[in-house]
């Protein structure tokens, strides 16, 4: 580990590795169904660099690094989710269903706060300092949480509620191994609950 580096760098590291993996999972489903034209242009955005943080970083520019990997696999979350169900409306459940999959291989929590401790740890929100995402309550078998200021609008333009919604998928796959259960209150204000 760099000595310039935190743990904050490698758990944004790791956001931004696990929502450029969503990514190649739908390029996978594009790909599937002859969609190649999408896969190319989401390719032209670039491509995440791979190998150990420490090695790849540019330890002269942290915070903007780190920024520009979180705008590139927004960017092409959106673009290839926004293109693929435009070309294809049918092709929107099998992308919801994928999110659901990956959510419900999750297994590593025992309450509603562990639980959204593991989603947060997975989804990107801007960097920390956004505080885009607020704890409001929290109790032993509930824990309420309300989206501040969506980091995900810049990206999905008019299509930020299909953002939500594959959010939405992955949660419910992870709680189906549970009790727990989320609770769409109102538009940005959630309940993971027993």
């Amino acid at each position: 580990m760099s000595s310039f580096l935190g743990f904050i760098h490698y758990e944004m590291f790791r956001k931004i590795q696990f929502q450029n993996f969503i990514v190649d999972k739908i390029l996978n489903i594009a790909k599937l169904h002859g969609y190649n034209y999408i896969v190319d242009n989401t390719n032209e955005l670039g491509v995440l660099e791979e190998g150990n943080l420490e090695d790849i970083i540019d330890i002269k520019n942290i915070h903007g690094w780190l920024q520009e990997r979180v705008g590139l696999v927004e960017r092409k979350f959106a673009l290839v989710t926004s293109q693929l169900i435009s070309e294809n409306p049918l092709l929107t459940e099998e992308i919801r269903f994928l999110m659901y999959k990956l959510g419900k291989e999750e297994k590593d929590y025992r309450n509603p706060k562990e639980a959204y401790e593991l989603i947060n740890s997975k989804f990107l929100d801007g960097m920390p300092c956004d505080k885009a995402i607020g704890i409001i309550e929290e109790k032993e078998n509930l824990i309420s949480y309300k989206v501040v200021t969506d980091m995900h609008l810049n990206f999905w333009n008019k299509n930020e509620k299909l953002y939500w919604d594959l959010r939405n998928e992955y949660i419910n796959g992870v709680l189906s191994n549970s009790d727990y259960k989320l609770c769409e209150l109102s538009k940005d204000y959630y309940e993971i609950r027993g």
